[in-house]
């Protein structure tokens, strides 16, 4: 911009681009999402920690759930009972699931008593380590089902 003195300097004006523009990138597609409703759900994260979302069905005296496999080959799941006991909380009993190459892991418990409060946990202890050998936390927690 060139101003002199004693003379206003004229408004700026848009000049015509002769011809088309190339694209700055070629052109991208996406593939279609995997089949399953977990596979398309986020995950959401806090604080660095992960936490894996669950969907949990009741059944008659069980429940499945499923998440999506992102992390880790191997996951435990564990249905806890909510009840009150007097005492130590008893040690949950963890079923270990190995998805494979699907986008969605699951995994059915069974044994439990129908009408009772549990609330189902999940891990993956495969997840990465640290340089100081800390694992990453990896969970899933469900609110509270009760199994048919």
């Amino acid at each position: 911009m060139v101003v002199k003195p004693g003379q206003a300097t004229p408004s700026a004006t848009a000049s015509q681009y002769g011809g088309v523009a190339k694209p700055a990138l070629p052109p991208v597609s996406f593939l279609p999402p995997a089949a399953g409703a977990a596979c398309k759900i986020a995950w959401p994260e806090y604080q660095g920690q992960v936490f894996i979302p669950l969907q949990v069905t009741p059944g008659a005296g069980s429940l499945t759930v499923q998440w999506p496999n992102r992390y880790g080959s191997t996951y435990r799941v564990a249905a806890v009972k909510q009840s009150l006991v007097t005492g130590a909380q008893p040690e949950p009993v963890w079923k270990t699931v190995t998805p494979g190459s699907q986008c969605e892991g699951s995994a059915t418990i069974t044994g439990l008593t129908s009408g009772e409060a549990y609330i189902v946990w999940l891990d993956a202890p495969d997840t990465p380590r640290g340089v100081d050998g800390t694992r990453s936390l990896y969970s899933g927690r469900s609110g509270v089902v009760k199994p048919l």
